[in-house]
């Protein structure tokens, strides 16, 4: 679950595995790569189309801001 202002959103796991990986150091081609690791069978395009979709509803809600060029790994 990820909470902010007044919302609440339930995250699935892989999503729960991006977010957590949000701190401001890590690219996100990073977290791609590490979500990637961690989720044995799934394909690093899936993973990256993924993580690219929820980072851009949480960026949409004013959840989470990135900053720079975003290109897959």
């Amino acid at each position: 679950m990820l909470l902010y202002p007044e919302r609440g959103l339930l995250l699935n796991d892989v999503a729960a595995a991006a977010v957590q990986r949000c701190d401001g150091v890590r690219s996100v081609q990073a977290i791609v790569l590490e979500v990637h690791a961690e989720f044995v069978g799934a394909d690093v395009e899936t993973v990256t189309r993924d993580v690219l979709a929820l980072f851009e509803a949480l960026h949409a809600r004013t959840v989470l801001e990135v900053s720079g060029v975003v290109s897959a790994p």
